[in-house]
């Protein structure tokens, strides 16, 4: 049986890894003689920080980090300094395990992870999991996934991001 996998949301792009208000960048500087200290700042309501030497504000809301640290080093670089290599750092971003697993929590998002790595950092399913309808809430849409079908084949295991919800029900039976 030849089953075409499900388009997640999110999947078809790196939805869910930009920057939103209220969080916060730490933003290092090297490759000069005398780097400034590094600048934190969390991101404002209107999406924008403020680095250091820079007169206008810089749009970090909607970027995912390379693309702001890019940003950044485009507004810097001839207008500043000649040479500057510039690092965006994040404060952890997490993702939330509820219900039947074995330690539900928050845990560090720490790049391309999937569902099933996911739950298999929360030491995995109990054994009172429905396993055939696990829930993901990504930004306000929830959408639902089979864990053994991802399990045996990784087009059905979706990719889950910063601020993701994953709820793992209570069987009836």
């Amino acid at each position: 049986m030849n089953q075409t996998p499900p388009v997640f949301p999110g999947s078809e792009s790196k939805v869910g890894t930009e920057l939103s208000v209220g969080e916060k960048v730490t933003i290092r500087f090297a490759g000069i003689p005398t780097p400034p200290p590094p600048y934190e700042e969390r991101i404002r309501e209107n999406g924008t920080i403020s680095p250091p030497f820079i007169k206008d504000p810089v749009q970090a809301a909607g970027l995912t980090p390379p693309q702001l640290q890019q940003a950044l080093h485009e507004a810097y670089i001839p207008h500043i300094f000649t040479t500057v290599s510039v690092t965006v750092i994040t404060e952890d971003r997490l993702f939330t395990l509820n219900g039947e697993v074995r330690a539900p929590g928050r845990y560090a998002y720490v790049g391309e992870t999937t569902a099933v790595e996911a739950i298999s950092q929360a030491g995995g399913l109990t054994d009172f999991a429905k396993k055939r309808k696990i829930g993901i809430t990504r930004n306000g849409a929830k959408f639902f996934f089979d864990y053994e079908k991802a399990r045996r084949d990784a087009r059905f295991d979706p990719q889950v991001f910063p601020r993701d919800i994953i709820d793992v029900p209570k069987r009836l039976y």
